[in-house]
């Protein structure tokens, strides 16, 4: 069951300050995780356009697929970490079946944003790489979006609120009537690591382990593309304007437009009335805003199966 519904939020009204305050993604390069391995292409052969949950990994769609909504907090950083945990989790662990379809695992972006000592400022920004690093040494418990009673911590950062840019505290327990603990919870990866900066490099780490984790400086003209009608579908491919701030995102493919435009294929984090559907085309070959430049991924470690997360356990169903 996917709880979009639940945090959908009128994005064609967002204006370019309400834009801004999402972006909490730091493209300084002064993360924290000096351990961080290098994933660099092989030399595999690469598909022409490769679609996670279309042309592989059909079992895990409904994850892959799932739009994601922040609300007006800078959590990019950890919300695009935690939906690429809950793809790559779907992809290579044991989750249970219904029907050919893996269930929803969902995972705690606001425990990320919130207790991650070393990511950065909550709302006010972090480092990708840091959140991966997070998984690896401190794992992470399970978490729904905000009102789904999903999960140990549900997300609590209300979609559409005025005043919702403030991080919320660090919480060391599960909300009341999650039957295990957060320690029980808490789910690990067994490595965190930087994508070389190439299209092969990220576009290989794709196909392996699943959707990726990448960040971008965004401008004016990002937001004035997506606003309009006639425009929101195509590849956005030129940065124009101020620069207003770093994003992260997910990268879940790639594919050529109409008009030959290589592009990748991204979720975003900002409700399903944004973009198309929540999606959008970012060109691919150019480090635009340095897109190519940014990317990084972690492999989960599958040893806990326990049977209260998520869609096993939620409060009220």
């Amino acid at each position: 069951m996917l709880l979009t519904a639940l945090v959908a939020f009128a994005a064609s009204e967002m204006t370019m300050e309400e834009m801004i305050r999402r972006l909490g993604t730091k493209t300084d390069g002064k993360d924290h995780s000096p351990d961080a391995a290098l994933f660099q292409h092989d030399g595999a052969s690469l598909p022409a356009k490769f679609i996670s949950g279309v042309d592989k990994w059909t079992e895990c769609n409904g994850t892959i697929f799932e739009i994601k909504n922040q609300a007006q907090c800078g959590s990019c950083w950890a919300v695009a970490a935690s939906e690429v945990l809950e793809d790559r989790w779907c992809i290579s662990c044991p989750v249970p079946t219904v029907n050919g379809k893996k269930k929803t695992l969902w995972f705690a972006a606001e425990y990320l944003l919130s207790c991650c000592s070393y990511c950065g400022d909550g709302c006010e920004g972090g480092y990708p790489i840091d959140a991966m690093r997070w998984f690896q040494y401190k794992g992470i418990p399970t978490g729904g979006p905000y009102g789904s009673g999903c999960g140990c911590q549900p997300y609590q950062v209300k979609p559409g609120a005025p005043d919702t840019g403030r991080t919320p505290p660090c919480r060391s327990e599960c909300d009341t009537g999650y039957p295990i603990s957060l320690k029980a919870d808490l789910h690990r990866t067994s490595d965190h690591y930087k994508i070389d900066a190439s299209v092969s490099a990220i576009q290989q780490a794709i196909l392996k382990g699943g959707p990726v984790e990448c960040a971008f400086d965004v401008y004016e003209s990002f937001y004035s593309w997506f606003k309009d009608p006639s425009t929101k579908t195509k590849v956005y491919k030129q940065n124009r304007g101020r620069l207003l701030g770093g994003h992260a995102i997910k990268i879940i493919g790639w594919d050529t437009d109409s008009d030959g435009t290589d592009y990748w294929l991204i979720n975003n984090s900002w409700g399903t009335d944004w973009g198309m559907g929540g999606q959008f085309k970012y060109v691919r070959g150019t480090d635009l805003g340095g897109m190519e430049d940014g990317c990084v991924a972690a492999d989960p470690k599958c040893t806990n199966t326990n049977d209260y997360s998520n869609e096993y356990y939620c409060r009220g169903n």
